[in-house]
């Protein structure tokens, strides 16, 4: 398989599509069984990643082993998309509140003034000076 691998690399850097097409195949589901530990359900979207920047920075490839270049790649991306969802945390909202919340601006009235956000907020659009 290694040698396999190896003609496949090189024919891949040579603008083989075919070539790639056996690198993806053959190494895609390992890859993704390896990112699913890692991310868990994102793991489609972190290989997706990871095949974007192997497919794009295989010209640079120069030797060695190829699987271990492709598993770094992967773990780098898997760090970076743990990273961001640190920075970025979701919170999961249920639907009925997203519902309750239309309905709550929804009934407030509209003076032909104000916009719905400037209302709800209790703003005005300009100040009312009282000079009596």
């Amino acid at each position: 398989m290694t040698a396999e691998l190896n003609e496949a690399v090189a024919g891949a850097q040579a603008g083989d599509e075919e070539a790639f097409r056996f690198l993806y195949r053959s190494l895609q589901p390992a890859l993704l069984r390896y990112l699913t530990a890692l991310v868990g359900a994102d793991a489609e979207d972190v290989a997706s990643e990871a095949w974007l920047q192997i497919s794009r920075d295989l010209p640079s490839f120069t030797g060695g082993e190829f699987r271990a270049w492709v598993v770094t790649i992967a773990r780098n991306r898997a760090m970076d998309h743990l990273r961001r969802q640190r920075r970025r945390p979701s919170v999961p909202v249920p639907v009925q509140a997203l519902n309750d919340l239309a309905a709550d601006a929804m009934s407030v009235p509209y003076d032909g003034k104000r916009g719905v956000h400037e209302q709800s907020a209790g703003f005005t659009a300009q100040p009312e000076w009282d000079f009596a």
